[in-house]
């Protein structure tokens, strides 16, 4: 199992800089997005057939509102999610998108680092 998610990630990983390009300002950009999904906390952009960026927003002192991004990947009814948005209620928002819109069972999340941006709605996904 473990073996497959990676494959599945490395792929959309591997997809996502290949469709990427830098203009001559050195701006990244990718050029496949499509919004599929917004609301005033998530935005959920599809950027292959089966990968989804989703983006969740996190207020920082002093600084404002700074976008965070995880991914997840929809295969035959199940899904795995990479990074969970900042929150509990945004991870619950983004759980009901992926089990009505995309009709998955969450069958994994995969944190790829220990920050509040990347792990802060874990709590919804354990329920």
């Amino acid at each position: 199992m473990i073996k497959k998610i990676l494959v599945i990630f490395l792929t959309a990983f591997s997809y996502a800089n290949s469709n990427a390009q830098i203009d001559n300002l050195g701006s990244y950009e990718t050029k496949t997005e499509k919004e599929v999904y917004k609301s005033e906390i998530l935005l959920v952009n599809q950027i292959s057939e089966h990968v989804y960026q989703h983006i969740s927003f996190l207020d920082v002192q002093n600084f404002g509102k700074v976008s965070c991004n995880g991914m997840a990947v929809a295969y035959k009814n199940e899904a795995v999610i990479f990074d969970t948005p900042t929150d509990n209620e945004t991870s619950y928002e983004l759980i009901n998108w992926v089990t009505k819109s995309l009709k998955c069972k969450i069958t994994a999340v995969i944190s790829t680092h220990y920050h509040i941006d990347n792990l802060g709605g874990l709590d919804e996904f354990h329920k």
